[in-house]
């Protein structure tokens, strides 16, 4: 039996709603630059996310409560992210995996400095949630 044949059945089963048997996860970010993260660079502007996509993550893994992954990000002069690294983990692997994933692919605008663009380290806070449950039709 396919899983979402099963969800279905263990449903109708329980006489479970399906308005509260299905929440999609919602994800938020956050950009930051710490001066600690740039050393002798403190007049930076923290750069704009120019493409962003969401982390792609199964909604079961998500607990009730909110889950934080903070990333470090070093972009490149060009906006282009170069290497990532967990700052503060979720402790869910693949919540953090994900977060990781997500970033690695972001485009930042370049960080300007005078009128040439530098390379610059920023913090990216991932929250997981369960958004609120969808109603049923």
């Amino acid at each position: 039996m396919a899983r979402w044949q099963f969800t279905l059945a263990l449903v109708f089963a329980l006489g479970i709603p399906v308005s509260t048997a299905v929440a999609d996860p919602s994800v938020s970010t956050h950009v930051v630059m710490e001066a600690a993260d740039n050393p002798g660079r403190p007049s930076l502007q923290v750069p704009k996310a120019l493409f962003a996509p969401p982390p792609r993550i199964p909604p079961d893994v998500l607990s009730p409560s909110p889950s934080e992954v903070v990333v470090f990000a070093n972009v490149a002069s060009n906006g282009e992210v170069q290497s990532v690294s967990i700052a503060v983990s979720s402790r869910l692997r693949d919540l953090d995996r994900a977060a990781l994933a997500a970033v690695r692919q972001w485009q930042f605008e370049p960080a300007p400095s005078g009128d040439q663009a530098m390379p610059v380290r920023v913090r990216v806070s991932v929250v997981f949630a369960r958004s609120s449950p969808r109603p049923s039709p």
